[in-house]
């Protein structure tokens, strides 16, 4: 791995994970472990995906596990140390939704949408967990007075469901959910997101 070689946190840092793909791989892990294949993306070679992962690895920013049964298979996830990178990731997201124009021609995963909803959402006091479904795939979307956290799978008890497909959602989040909601929790979400991207 190469290195600025500066004494500087931000220079540090960019050793770390300022190689092309790095913190994009660091992106598609906050909601939880990925397989290897899961992570592959246009213009993202097998070669250069394995490389960046053992890099981020070996800075004790991810590291590889195998799930129980029955998934019993190998995935990345990321470290406390590369949940730590959270909030960086969101603050980039932040700062580049101001220069997204339109989608074509670009790669888009409803993955990075529902990540965004934790630097878009503006807390206004409301708690609770909401399960959002989308296209069969499950997200839990914990509110605190704080902020929102986005992580994969279902929840036992959620204070309220959304289940629909990637475009829906986005229209929701546009619009407002528009399904029965006696918790409140989902205009709470979709109403209380910050624009833009």
């Amino acid at each position: 791995m190469r290195s600025y070689n500066q004494y500087c946190g931000v220079a540090k840092a960019l050793d770390l994970v300022g190689q092309r793909w790095a913190l994009l791989i660091v992106r598609d892990l906050l909601p939880g472990p990925r397989r290897f294949s899961d992570l592959i993306r246009p213009g993202l070679t097998p070669n250069v995906l394995t490389t960046r992962l053992h890099e981020l690895r070996d800075a004790g920013l991810l590291e590889a596990t195998t799930l129980p049964p029955p998934g019993a298979r190998k995935v990345w996830r990321l470290t406390e140390a590369g949940q730590r990178l959270r909030p960086v990731v969101l603050a980039l997201g932040h700062f580049g939704a101001t220069y997204m124009g339109s989608t074509e021609g670009h790669t888009t995963d409803v993955r990075w949408f529902v990540v965004s909803l934790e630097r878009r959402w503006v807390p206004s006091g409301a708690k609770g967990v909401v399960q959002l479904i989308v296209d069969d795939v499950p997200y839990r979307v914990q509110l605190t007075e704080r902020g929102a956290r986005v992580s994969d799978g279902l929840t036992d008890r959620p204070d309220a469901t959304w289940r629909g497909s990637a475009s829906e959602l986005f229209q929701a989040v546009r619009t407002g959910p528009r399904p029965a909601d006696p918790s409140g929790l989902l205009a709470n979400l979709f109403d209380g997101i910050a624009a833009p991207g």
